[in-house]
């Protein structure tokens, strides 16, 4: 989590002097921003003791853009997150997710044994739509769905609930909720 934030709050000190520099540079801004959300939504799930609010968090860390490797650990947590619940549609779904990331042996046979339970019920209501795109909110964590207003931190880009506008961004830990701010530019 510290290195990514390192060089999340790194970037503005980088000097840039073509067009594709500049994007790369915005590309690893933004590949690290997802890092240090996901991570945070990790820390905060492995400090709760609420199993169904563990289970979403697992589950909205399956959407934050990561590295194919790490994609299939957290898709195979969250997986059986769900399955404690006996959350098998969830849990089905998160499977299928999985399998298509052609992962090692061992979270294969689980993902296969997850959707041979033929059973795409859900035993508990959780806040999670996975068919209904949504970002993550980095204060609240909770999913704010398409067609939610929503505020950026000026900096990082993270998504916030509009409730949250004015407040320093605890993502980046540089830029302020709702602030517009040219960003990066070539020099």
């Amino acid at each position: 989590h510290q290195m990514f934030l390192h060089v999340l709050q790194s970037v503005p000190f980088v000097i840039c002097d073509s067009r594709p520099a500049l994007n790369e540079l915005r590309k690893l801004q933004d590949h690290c921003r997802e890092y240090v959300m996901g991570l945070c939504i990790e820390i905060k799930r492995k400090g709760e003791s609420d199993k169904n609010r563990m289970a979403e968090l697992a589950a909205y860390f399956t959407h934050c853009k990561l590295e194919r490797q790490h994609l299939v650990l957290v898709l195979n947590q969250a997986m059986l997150a769900m399955a404690k619940l006996k959350n098998w549609g969830m849990a089905s779904s998160l499977a299928k997710r999985l399998l298509e990331l052609n992962p090692g042996q061992k979270q294969a046979e689980k993902a296969h044994k997850v959707l041979g339970q033929q059973n795409d019920t859900n035993a508990v209501a959780l806040n999670y739509d996975e068919k209904n795109p949504f970002t993550i909110c980095g204060i609240s964590y909770q999913p704010l769905y398409r067609g939610t207003p929503t505020k950026k931190c000026g900096y990082c880009g993270q998504t916030y609930s509009v409730e949250y506008a004015g407040q320093p961004c605890p993502v980046c830990q540089i830029g302020e909720i709702g602030r517009d701010v040219p960003g990066l530019q070539e020099s």
